[in-house]
């Protein structure tokens, strides 16, 4: 009788398993069925959506749709204004996704005036470039008269500026990104320090005409008026120039200003005298 159920048992078992292998089998091949729906159907989308889009892009490309039919570049007041647009490759009638901020960024840094650039492209064609241009910040020479900016580049005058700052002197150049003249770090930044103690100071490029930075613990102001120099360490600049001013005015305020004031006395020889010059004299006479 336990044989007999045993038996039973087993049979139930196998038929259990034989028929949970077929379900499996049938899961499979559906899985594997709508898997290759999936990727029929995705293929036959990719492929729709690639023709569908090649024929959109033609009839755009064929039509006035999305197309440039006015230019405007506002900013360019010391950079080549009339090359901006050719150097850009922007023209009218080219579509709107063909301008690219990134290519006209490229294009524009040629100009060493320009800085960077906002782009802006409206749907009704309108194509918007402002040019937003380096300021100067200083005079220098470096064996030549140029400009400089914040960012320690060197620019070049221009026929119409009229820039009433000082002559920095003393300061080296190197070579930057894209081949600019920029100035180098350590006397970028000794020239920015210099500038944020001096930039408050309403009279000051009245008052000196150059600032030479040719020592490294020291520099030099000169004034415009008389030929009084001043050294004085760079942290030392304001109050330097505070006293330098009050000397400039005193001496303005004088008939028959001196034509030249030494400041470096110790090249000068000190006699010193132990008794009255009247009696020497007189003892000389009577001897």
């Amino acid at each position: 009788m336990a044989k007999k159920r045993v038996g039973a048992n087993r049979r139930r078992n196998s038929v259990s398993r034989k028929k949970k292998i077929g379900s499996d089998i049938k899961k499979g091949s559906r899985s594997f069925f709508i898997m290759i729906l999936v990727i029929i159907a995705g293929g036959a989308l990719v492929y729709g959506g690639k023709k569908g889009y090649v024929h959109l892009k033609k009839y755009i490309d064929n039509t006035d749709a999305f197309s440039v039919n006015s230019i405007v570049i506002e900013g360019a007041m010391l950079s080549a204004k009339d090359s901006i647009q050719a150097w850009c490759g922007l023209n009218t009638g080219m579509k709107l996704y063909e301008v690219a901020e990134k290519k006209i960024n490229e294009a524009v840094k040629r100009d060493v005036w320009i800085d960077n650039i906002e782009l802006k492209k409206r749907i009704n064609g309108l194509v918007y470039l402002k040019i937003n241009e380096r300021k100067p910040i200083a005079v220098v020479n470096i064996g030549e008269i140029l400009l400089v900016d914040k960012n320690g580049v060197l620019l070049p005058f221009k026929s119409h500026m009229a820039l009433d700052m000082p002559v920095v002197t003393g300061l080296k150049d190197s070579v930057g990104e894209h081949k600019k003249k920029i100035l180098r770090k350590a006397h970028l930044a000794r020239l920015l320090t210099f500038i944020s103690q001096t930039s408050k100071l309403e009279d000051f490029n009245s008052v000196v005409s150059q600032v030479d930075f040719s020592r490294k613990d020291r520099i030099r102001l000169a004034c415009r008026s008389s030929r009084i120099v001043m050294e004085t360490v760079l942290e030392h600049t304001r109050s330097a120039f505070e006293k330098l001013r009050y000397l400039e005015n005193s001496l303005s305020g004088e008939d028959g200003k001196p034509a030249h004031v030494n400041m470096m006395y110790e090249d000068i020889a000190f006699v010193i005298q132990e008794e009255p010059v009247k009696d020497v004299v007189l003892r000389s006479v009577n001897d």
